[in-house]
């Protein structure tokens, strides 16, 4: 991705709605494109912006049953943002052991908020 498509990438996920979808591209043909986006993006933004990049980095690993690597990510958002409520959340899930398979809420959200804005994340159309 360039540089102009990661500054318009950072500043769509700022809008939940639009967030809350992109947590549901774990369950889709798109995750590991999402995956890897999420990593570049991570890696060139700061602030509010590299924490919710990583955020959703960690719940792509975690889902992914790569929980070292969703916690390296979960550290990296808590650094950029120490009060990032989903981090914080993730991070306790980490912490307390809790399944990949049952983080399905955050992607199930995101379908429902897909669905209720007509938006189709689950085919290619092209």
């Amino acid at each position: 991705p360039t540089a102009d498509d990661l500054t318009t990438l950072a500043a769509v996920v700022r809008d939940r709605p639009i967030r809350d979808i992109m947590f549901a591209l774990t369950t889709t043909p798109y995750s590991v494109s999402a995956h890897m986006m999420w990593q570049y993006l991570a890696r060139a933004t700061t602030g509010t912006d590299r924490a919710g990049a990583a955020v959703l980095f960690a719940h792509s690993s975690y889902c992914g049953g790569h929980t070292v690597l969703a916690g390296i990510a979960i550290d990296e958002a808590l650094r950029a943002d120490p009060t990032h409520q989903i981090a914080v959340l993730l991070g306790t899930a980490l912490r307390e052991g809790i399944p990949p398979h049952e983080l399905t809420q955050l992607a199930e959200r995101g379908h429902e908020v897909a669905r209720t804005l007509g938006v189709d994340i689950t085919t290619n159309t092209r």
